[in-house]
């Protein structure tokens, strides 16, 4: 059983497409949130959306100043990737009518901390990502590394990422990996 409604997500990524070739200005969106420090370094962060006010909590480990009351910012940025891809593959596979029975994705990144501290010359930011997308369902090798692609090339928080940073992607469909290797940094700690 596919866990998507293929006619309902073509539609609404066809009807957007339409809308917006009628009038640019419909997609122009200004996303914003806030965020007020709690504690050291935690802070709650929040947002309407939907006509709903959505809150989370950001914080630290206690060796990194934190009480550990929430995830890391780190955490959210991989959470943000992983969420949007899913979305993307999700429609993808709507727009080519390939049900999936299941679809998980891990997101995985190297981050160096000297470069937050200021040790040496190592960037802040992280050195790179990997995806790792597993679907299930009926979908031959050729459709899945479609739909993947076709997500990261829709996904907005994956468009932003891949131009500061490489993201690297492993593709399976149920237990035969389609494409892709898991980075040599990773490999070593699995």
């Amino acid at each position: 059983m596919s866990l998507i409604d293929e006619q309902t997500l073509r539609h609404n990524v066809e009807d957007t497409g339409r809308r917006l070739a009628a009038d640019p200005g419909f997609g122009v969106v200004f996303p914003a949130v806030t965020s007020a420090l709690d504690h050291n370094v935690g802070s709650t962060v929040w947002f309407e959306q939907y006509g709903e006010e959505f809150r989370m909590t950001v914080d630290e480990s206690a060796g990194r100043g934190g009480v550990g009351a929430g995830p890391s910012p780190m955490r959210y940025l991989l959470a943000s990737l992983a969420g949007c891809l899913q979305v993307w593959c999700a429609k993808a596979a709507a727009l080519r009518g390939k049900p999936i029975d299941a679809l998980e994705i891990d997101v995985t990144s190297m981050l160096d901390m000297r470069g937050e501290h200021r040790v040496g010359t190592t960037p802040a930011h992280p050195q790179w990502f990997f995806v790792d997308v597993r679907l299930g369902g009926d979908i031959c090798a050729s459709a899945a590394q479609d739909v993947v692609d076709e997500a990261l090339r829709r996904c907005p928080v994956a468009s932003l990422l891949v131009r500061a940073v490489p993201i690297h992607t492993r593709i399976s469909v149920g237990d035969v990996v389609v494409s892709g290797e898991v980075p040599a940094e990773l490999r070593s700690l699995r």
